[in-house]
């Protein structure tokens, strides 16, 4: 388990860079000093910073990259985070209303991704069906990233059970716009 010091460690840097942090654009070396400094805490940590609020703040969203485990010692690090004047600190992916998502080199229209689901052993199974899906490298971690934007990263990994992919030419006729999704994960969790 990593130390209060390196949890201090890393905020204390943080803060120290927190406007060259806020000004610089993607990608930039200083991103990957950001990752190393993660990473001296833990493995599985990662980072996202969101566009600028309509406070002139950025969210930086610390994730466990879905890793259920790691959940506490993520939600340690940001319940220990400094008070910054340019960020909001965020444990773990959040639901966000976005239609268009980029990863892994691919822009998603999540207006075109459509999923059916099956409850499995107090899991949802669920079958994701993406317009440009060719079954290629990187699809799936597509898929973890979308569920996260859509439920977030918490109930993506703590609801979800098994992930399949297909092309939204080939989705079942049970099928229904990710947008549902939100709904359904909902109604499941109460009656589980």
């Amino acid at each position: 388990m990593p130390s209060e010091q390196s949890i201090a460690m890393f905020w204390k840097w943080f803060s120290e860079n927190e406007q060259q942090l806020y000004n610089v654009e993607y990608p930039h070396n200083l991103f990957d000093f950001l990752q190393s400094k993660l990473d001296s805490i833990a493995d599985y940590l990662t980072w996202e910073f969101s566009g600028v609020d309509s406070d002139g703040k950025r969210q930086f969203v610390i994730s466990a990259d879905g890793v259920a485990s790691m959940f506490p010692l993520v939600f340690q690090i940001v319940q220990q985070a400094p008070v910054l004047q340019k960020f909001e600190v965020v444990a773990l992916r959040q639901p966000h209303k976005s239609t268009s998502l980029q990863c892994y080199g691919r822009d998603i229209d999540k207006n075109n991704v459509y999923y059916s689901a099956q409850s499995n052993e107090g899991r949802l199974d669920i079958t994701l069906y993406f317009e440009d899906y060719d079954g290629s490298e990187n699809w799936l971690g597509v898929a973890f990233l979308t569920l996260d934007t859509v439920i977030g990263e918490y109930l993506t990994a703590t609801v979800i059970g098994e992930i399949q992919l297909g092309s939204i030419y080939a989705r079942t006729k049970d099928s229904a716009p990710i947008r549902a999704l939100p709904n359904i994960v909902d109604g499941f969790r109460n009656l589980n």
